[in-house]
């Protein structure tokens, strides 16, 4: 009697629609997935990328996965207690670019 029951929620399960997105392999992402994005693309000017800076006020830039900088419009994205210092980088179409600042720990020891 138990092994007929089992045979008969075995077929009426196997009768039960299945959703078309479980189907197919498009079930929702679990949560809290975020998918992969693109870094976006760095201009390839010196105004570009300036007013890249100047319009978002920070921009983390790298060449490569290792290698990245800080660039800032003004001292007001700097952490406490760090300066801003005037930043150039050699762009395609200007070799002594000025961004805007990186920024770093102060020198100032305070004439010791």
């Amino acid at each position: 009697m138990k092994a007929s029951l089992s045979l008969i929620a075995a077929a009426l399960l196997c009768a039960l629609p299945v959703p078309m997105a479980a189907a197919q392999g498009n079930m929702p992402p679990p949560p809290g997935y975020l998918p992969p994005i693109d870094a976006p693309a760095v201009p390839q000017t010196c105004a570009g990328l300036a007013g890249l800076v100047k319009s978002q006020g920070s921009l983390v830039v790298g060449d490569n996965p290792r290698t990245y900088q800080r660039y800032v419009r003004d001292q007001t994205f700097c952490a406490y207690q760090q300066v801003a210092t005037p930043a150039w980088v050699p762009m395609p179409d200007n070799p002594q670019c000025f961004v805007g600042y990186t920024c770093g720990d102060s020198n100032n020891d305070g004439g010791k």
